[in-house]
């Protein structure tokens, strides 16, 4: 239908039977020269709502139509895909009525869709309750106005009642059954909206028998509204029946911007290249941008024009870029070693001394250095030497003398936890690298180089004058081993004598006891555990078996401290035993018999307390 409009008014209106194809209504607009189409969509892709605004011009309640509409409608409707409008105020109207239109997102167009994209004309949509309100105008009938489609069994109402004007959409199931459910549809929607029951009943069934034949849309328009229609567009009843409802969309919103303004699509611009320079170059942040990059080619065109004609001379000499490139990986590398040589330090250096000056019975658990602050940690445990009188806190105080004597190291400190059941102490030590390069001179007992712990541990097996390797001339070691099966039983003097020998040492007894060679007393520890191995057993380390307690000392104990030497006797007494020194020809055996002895008296007496009630 093409419709000529004057002044805002329809002026005439052609109905034109086309296919519904983009080609057929291309064709129509040239011979029309139409200026925009206006395509209507069925009822059952819409959503329809009113709202009762307060009187006043349409300029000062849009707005606030729009702000309503985000709560009538919701958020998910796109603006693009949404209509608002006013209806004209009916004299004697106070209150002005809003009516707001959707079209959902997920109700796409018909075959009509690509029409937007293949003429520059302005391609708008509309829904049946826009057309409704157009057709109502300032009307207020005492009938509904009605379309609907018995195919698509949709219906769109609008009435007018002692609140305002009321518009619903109702999808129904199509069938025989279809126009009696619009006349309740209508009778329930009236009667909600304050309508008298008998209108709303009567007007529900004259609806009823109106639709009982139809097959198709109509549009179903009271006397009053369809009389002052015939007269502006001189269309028939009939016409006025299945296209007005195109024409009341087009009373509402003349200008297609509102009611009659919905888009399949969100617009887009597509401005020519001078307009998208123009606006380009008007964003505060692409100036700045470029202003930024002409500086740089200012700055560093030179630079790059110096670096063309090096790159062309080297070209022209190749030899010279070699020269040049040696004599720069040559400063680089000696730029390199001298910042090493002033900053950097061997941390196997560091950790070889850091090792030397820990004496035995340290049993180290983690090392961590830091090349920034020449600071280290070392965590481990110390292990006392009962047999020499060496408590494990005598091990870590030789430790800190040592590791300060040759000052590579600083700031030492220790701390240490509670001893455990054998005597050893946790402990954690921290201190400062001063001199990393520093070469120390070590004496023979601290160089475990020349004196190697397996030396120190076994001395019958390692000989004075065999290198650590073991190379030695023939004579040299028919020496040694005639010397080591002569000396298999040496008595405990010589082992005296070698502890003699090292308390002479500038650090003290303790120190001199830690690192010499014999730590069991009486015969030394490689000639009894060879015995041993001799006899089938192995030697248990005399540091993790305590010393044996006579009964006065049992009976001097308190119950806690019982408890736990019972604990300590028990792992002692089954270490021996698993060991062979039950064996009444193990070299332990009488060390067996005492803890044990010692372990039967102290279950005597944790047994004798119990039964006497003391606790103590």
């Amino acid at each position: 239908m093409t419709v000529e409009r004057q002044n805002g008014h329809v002026r005439s209106a052609t109905i034109r039977e086309l296919e519904p194809d983009t080609s057929s209504v291309l064709a129509m607009v040239s011979e029309s020269d139409a200026v925009g189409v206006l395509i209507m969509l069925p009822g059952s892709s819409m959503v329809v709502r009113t709202a009762l605004l307060p009187g006043g011009t349409d300029q000062d309640l849009l707005p606030a139509l729009a702000i309503q509409s985000e709560a009538l409608l919701g958020s998910e409707h796109p603006e693009h895909r949404m209509g608002r409008g006013l209806l004209p105020a009916a004299p004697g109207e106070s209150n002005r009525v809003g009516v707001l239109t959707s079209w959902p997102v997920q109700m796409q167009a018909n075959a009509l869709a690509e029409l937007a994209e293949q003429t520059e004309i302005p391609i708008r949509w509309t829904t049946p309750a826009a057309g409704l309100a157009g057709l109502m105008g300032a009307h207020r009938p005492t009938g509904p106005l009605v379309h609907a489609d018995s195919q698509t069994g949709s219906v769109t109402f609008a009435w007018s009642h002692a609140g305002g004007v009321g518009f619903r959409n109702v999808l129904l199931p199509a069938g025989e059954h279809w126009p009696a459910s619009v006349g309740r549809a209508f009778q329930e929607s009236a009667v909600g909206s304050g309508a008298p029951d008998s209108w709303a009943a009567a007007a529900g069934e004259a609806l009823h028998t109106g639709l009982a034949s139809l097959s198709g849309s109509i549009t179903i328009l009271p006397h009053e509204v369809a009389s002052e229609l015939q007269e502006q567009t001189g269309l028939s009843s009939g016409e006025l029946g299945t296209h007005g409802i195109l024409i009341g969309a087009l009373l509402i919103d003349p200008q297609g911007v509102g009611l009659a303004g919905l888009r399949d699509a969100m617009p887009t611009d597509n401005p020519d290249f001078q307009a998208r320079l123009t606006a380009t170059l008007s964003v505060p942040r692409t100036a700045r941008l470029i202003v930024a990059v002409a500086a740089l080619i200012l700055i560093f065109g030179p630079i790059v024009s110096a670096w063309t004609r090096l790159s062309v001379v080297e070209s022209r000499n190749a030899e010279l870029a070699s020269m040049v490139q040696d004599a720069d990986a040559l400063e680089r590398s000696l730029a390199h070693y001298d910042t090493l040589g002033n900053t950097g330090f061997s941390a196997v250096k560091v950790l070889s001394d850091l090792f030397t000056n820990l004496p035995r019975g340290i049993r180290v658990e983690g090392v961590r250095m830091n090349t920034r602050d020449a600071s280290f940690s070392l965590t481990g445990k110390s292990i006392p030497d009962r047999s020499a009188g060496v408590s494990a806190t005598d091990v870590i105080e030789s430790m800190r003398q040592q590791l300060g004597q040759d000052r590579m190291f600083s700031r030492i400190s220790l701390n240490w936890e509670e001893p455990d059941a054998f005597g050893h102490l946790e402990f954690t030590l921290s201190g400062r690298i001063d001199k990393p390069h520093k070469d120390v001179m070590y004496e023979r007992d601290r160089d475990f180089a020349a004196y190697s712990l397996a030396a120190r541990m076994y001395p019958d097996a390692f000989p004075e004058g065999q290198t650590d390797d073991g190379s030695t001339d023939s004579d040299e070691s028919t020496a040694t081993a005639a010397a080591t099966d002569s000396t298999a039983t040496a008595p405990p003097s010589n082992t005296g004598a070698s502890e003699e020998s090292n308390t002479n040492d500038s650090r003290g007894e303790i120190e001199a006891r830690l690192n010499r060679p014999g730590l069991a007393g009486g015969e030394s520890d490689t000639a009894s555990m060879a015995d041993a191995s001799d006899r089938g057993g192995s030697m248990v380390d005399p540091n993790l078996i305590p010393q044996p307690l006579s009964l006065t000392q049992v009976q001097a104990l308190s119950r806690d401290e019982i408890t736990a030497e019972i604990k300590t006797f028990s792992t002692a007494y089954n270490l021996l035993r698993q060991n062979g020194a039950s064996k009444e020809d193990n070299p332990q055996h009488a060390l067996f018999l005492q803890i044990q002895a010692s372990w039967k008296d102290l279950r005597s007496e944790l047994l004798n307390r119990s039964r006497e009630g003391n606790n103590r």
